[in-house]
């Protein structure tokens, strides 16, 4: 949980790179129940009509990434922007690692980011269920940390200057709710 452009999604993408696990990344404000769950399709189960579940595609990478004995990491991000649906459908896949008869392989992370709800962002706040299933880690700007992190990947000089100058440029957001300054802005 962070403001914004504090490189919360590039941490989980770093962190499965460094860890060489499959990273699926599921934006989940721009997503519906279907791209979370699969379709809906029928079968017949001992004469008699059945519901079953496509596996979604995103849920096939991660099989195919365990078939080739790699694990995975599944990232929720912006998920307190989610739709409420796609919350509530959430809640079996967080807590069991599954949807429906679709098992996460064992070993599966499962990762989300979110922005504060107590701020000026358009977000949802996460109910007791959805937070009783996780671990908050709240991440806040740190320019020593920035620019050490930054030096070590080779950033523009310029922006690392700049920030070692004016390191109250690193992250702030005016009062009145207005444009600031973080990373990707500047």
């Amino acid at each position: 949980k962070g403001k914004h452009g504090l490189g919360k999604s590039d941490i989980v993408r770093t962190y499965a790179t460094e860890n060489n696990l499959h990273c699926e990344i599921l934006i989940t404000s721009l997503m519906d129940e279907s791209d979370l769950m699969g379709l809906p399709g029928k079968t017949e189960i001992n004469g008699l009509l059945a519901t079953t579940w496509a596996m979604p595609d995103w849920f096939a990478r991660i099989m195919d990434a365990h078939s080739k004995g790699q694990r995975s990491v599944l990232f929720l991000d912006e998920l307190n922007r989610a739709s409420t649906q796609i919350l509530n459908v959430s809640l079996q896949l967080i807590l069991d690692k599954r949807l429906h008869s679709h098992i996460l392989p064992p070993g599966t992370l499962i990762v989300a980011a979110i922005n504060p709800d107590d701020e000026d962002y358009t977000v949802n706040s996460l109910d007791p269920a959805v937070l009783d299933r996780m671990v908050i880690c709240d991440i806040e700007p740190d320019s020593r940390a920035w620019l050490s992190w930054a030096k070590a990947n080779n950033l523009n000089e310029k922006v690392i200057e700049f920030i070692t100058k004016s390191p109250k440029h690193l992250h702030s957001t005016p009062k009145d709710g207005g444009k600031g300054s973080s990373p990707r802005s500047w």
